[in-house]
């Protein structure tokens, strides 16, 4: 049981890409450990990703097996890599289902160029063209540094701006009562 629901749910009522970037990422790691462990996990999806005190986490392995290139054509259709049909299960597959995770939960938001380059990266229709996962997640992370920098930097500036126009108004109040 996870108190935030899953990822699917978690995006539906989120508009801060932001957040949903860095749940979808730390489900992720999960997802690399898997491959570390030498497991295709096979049904990567949002659903697949649920989220606990603002933690992603990866579930549901009940198909997950050893890479392979003659195996079931099991997972979810929408998120599965186009070589699964020819019963391909390999890492580069979860990582064109993770692909697709990231562009189901940020559907309607809008998500600064280089992060939808690195989805589409992750969704190449050859597998052997798609990044690493190790890879992917850490150029995610980087770009999901920048951008909340980028966020702190501007809410700074806005915080500056806010009191400088507070402190010209008490300064006008000021000059009025002089008058």
């Amino acid at each position: 049981w996870c108190s935030q629901s899953s990822l699917h749910e978690y995006a539906r009522y989120s508009d801060d890409w932001l957040s949903i970037l860095a749940r979808a990422i730390e489900g992720g790691r999960g997802l690399a450990y898997c491959h570390a462990q030498g497991v295709v996990h096979g049904d990567v999806k949002l659903g697949n990703f649920l989220i606990s005190d603002e933690v992603g986490k990866l579930a549901d392995l009940g198909i997950a097996r050893l890479p392979t290139l003659e195996g079931p054509c099991w997972g979810t259709p929408t998120y599965a890599p186009p070589e699964r049909v020819h019963g391909v299960w390999s890492f580069a597959g979860d990582v064109y289902s993770f692909g697709r995770v990231l562009e189901e939960a940020m559907l309607s938001l809008d998500v600064p160029e280089p992060i939808e380059w690195l989805m589409n990266a992750a969704m190449r229709e050859e597998p052997e063209q798609r990044p690493s996962l190790d890879s992917l997640l850490d150029d995610l992370q980087a770009d999901l540094a920048d951008q909340r920098e980028e966020a702190i930097a501007a809410r700074e500036r806005f915080d500056q701006l806010r009191v400088e126009a507070e402190e010209q108004v008490v300064e006008l109040q000021r000059i009025e009562e002089q008058r």
